[in-house]
């Protein structure tokens, strides 16, 4: 039975200083669920390594590490079948 893998994608902020350049970092965070197992319980999580001072470059980075891990993933689980 293949696995349903689903990712899932978030961000911590970090206010430091007031407002401008400089003044907030952020992290990109993702988890892979398999559904087959469980919607709630990650089988797989991590921090990107970046530290980013846009919200878009951080989603993307989560988004592009998230991914990449699951497509890893998928391509184990099809050779094990």
């Amino acid at each position: 039975m293949s696995k349903a893998f689903l990712g899932k994608f978030q961000l911590d902020v970090t206010v430091v200083g007031g407002q401008g350049p400089g003044a907030v970092h952020v992290h990109g965070h993702w988890a892979i669920y398999d559904l087959t197992i469980s919607a709630t319980d990650p089988i797989e999580q991590g921090q990107c390594p970046n530290e980013r001072e846009s919200l878009d470059d951080a989603i993307n980075d989560a988004t592009r590490f998230g991914e990449a891990r699951m497509s890893d993933l998928h391509e184990a689980d099809s050779a094990v079948q």
